[in-house]
């Protein structure tokens, strides 16, 4: 039986391994799009009564200029 801090020591590296490529993946996005990150990200954690945690990731963005 694995210890709370094992189980929470492998969400946590879940979860930024999954926030890393969805990082990425917006990048490639935005490029695709011809739009660029405008500001910071900010990052919302709702933590509910299971051991999931839920991030949302608010970026504004806006057209590349050329």
């Amino acid at each position: 039986m694995k210890s709370k801090s094992m189980n929470w020591q492998k969400n946590h590296e879940q979860m930024i391994t999954s926030l890393d490529k969805a990082i990425r993946y917006t990048r490639f996005w935005l490029k695709k799009h011809d739009l660029i990150a405008d500001g910071l990200f900010h990052e919302m954690y709702s933590k509910s009564t299971s051991d999931i945690t839920c991030v949302e990731l608010w970026i504004p963005f806006k057209k590349r200029k050329k």
